[in-house]
């Protein structure tokens, strides 16, 4: 099974664009703008960062834990894992297997996004 590649930046968009999304401290954010970075560190940030165009950093490992435990806390089952498939992907599982929502993506921050999105 051959899944289409999506940008980085696209993801993001989709995930920020959710309703079930929301800023974590710890989280990175990329402002849009011109490419600047800033780790959310106080509630400051959040109150700042939600004023302003931003997108969160998907290549750094705390942003993607964040979304995790995100979709955890949206789907209230702490069970969730990303898990690499053997025909290549990746998937969302719980402690049963294969999570209910399809979440087969290339990626695992896009497996992420695609539960988020089912919220």
């Amino acid at each position: 099974m051959s899944l289409p590649d999506v940008s980085l930046n696209v993801l993001a968009e989709r995930a920020v664009a959710s309703p079930r999304w929301a800023w974590i401290l710890g989280m990175r954010v990329i402002l849009r703008a011109d490419g600047y970075g800033l780790r959310l560190s106080t509630p400051a940030d959040l109150t700042w960062i939600t004023e302003h165009p931003a997108l969160p950093d998907l290549t750094d490992a705390a942003t993607i834990g964040s979304i995790g435990m995100l979709v955890r806390r949206t789907h209230k089952n702490g069970f969730l894992v990303a898990v690499p498939c053997a025909e290549g992907g990746w998937q969302i599982h719980d402690r049963h297997g294969p999570y209910a929502v399809p979440t087969h993506a290339t990626t695992e921050i896009g497996a992420w996004i695609a539960l988020l999105e089912a919220s």
